[in-house]
């Protein structure tokens, strides 16, 4: 019932394959009116969007040059390992074509990085 699941909607976005459902549509069913009380659980907790794992590295030397001056570098990486991270099922309406489907584009970010240098005297 997991949502995220990655090796599901790979071949659609690498263009290889079909969209597909990430989860069993065919346990929900529409009850004709949005008054009718159905009996399922009011949320489902084993359905979950796709996670967003993203590690941010921060690295940060220090060199003394003499006793009153130093210099330190900073490094930091933003999704340092540049993981790929899918959008959440938009088809939420039982009615819709897309219903249980990820079609929209990944919402991460590429891998990014910035140094500094600060000279202390």
């Amino acid at each position: 019932m997991w949502s995220g699941n990655w090796d599901k909607v790979k071949p659609y976005f690498e263009g290889t394959g079909p969209l597909t459902e990430v989860f069993s549509t065919e346990a929900f069913s529409n009850t004709g009116s949005q008054f009718v009380l159905g009996d399922s659980k009011r949320a489902y907790s084993a359905i979950r969007g796709p996670n967003y794992p993203s590690e941010n590295l921060s690295l940060r030397k220090m060199f003394h040059i003499t006793e009153g001056s130093s210099l330190s570098l900073r490094m930091d990486y933003f999704n340092a390992f540049n993981r790929t991270q899918i959008g959440w099922p938009q088809g939420t309406n039982i009615n819709a074509s897309n219903f249980g489907m990820i079609n929209n584009a990944f919402a991460a970010k590429n891998r990014q990085g910035q140094i500094q240098a600060t000279f202390n005297f």
